[in-house]
């Protein structure tokens, strides 16, 4: 009799689960328009926009205070290190300045790593551009160029 009795409040819990999952399974299946108005919606995207285009030029001056004294000075790169927790790859410079770099293409930075056990390689120049700060290498007295998308100013492990 309790076996019968619990079965059927088992039963019972389930179906009634099954049909609050069901509630708010198409509850939460509504479109973001059924959420947000569309007004507000292009309001958000427009400030995101602003927050974002705030961050690229606030990282693009950070960049440029460290970039700049290595150009204008031509400081050697000493090594590029890979960073495999960020991604990325550091290279170190003759006065202790670190970057964190990405290859523009697949391999740049093991061409980059190769090249400076052969050569001098110097910060030619950087620019900014839609898609962040570039470094541009060159070693064989300008003739070689590689560039490079900085991502952020190298950190002690």
């Amino acid at each position: 009799m309790i076996g019968v009795i619990a079965l059927i409040l088992v039963l019972g819990t389930l179906a009634a689960c099954g049909v609050v999952r069901r509630r708010l399974t198409a509850r939460w299946a509504t479109s973001v328009e059924d959420v947000i108005h569309p007004a507000d919606l292009t309001d958000l995207t427009d400030r995101f926009a602003g927050i974002t285009a705030e961050h690229v030029r606030r990282q693009a001056a950070l960049l440029e205070v460290h970039l700049r004294p290595l150009v204008r000075r031509r400081v050697p790169v000493r090594c590029i290190e890979c960073v495999p927790e960020q991604r990325t790859n550091r290279v170190r410079f003759a006065d202790g300045t670190a970057v964190n770099v990405q290859g523009e293409s697949p391999g740049d930075a093991g061409v980059l790593a190769a090249i400076v056990l052969r050569h001098a390689v110097l910060p030619a120049t950087y620019s900014t551009d839609d898609r962040g700060t570039h470094l541009v290498f060159d070693w064989s007295n300008g003739r070689r160029h590689l560039s490079m998308l900085v991502t952020g100013v190298g950190q002690p492990d």
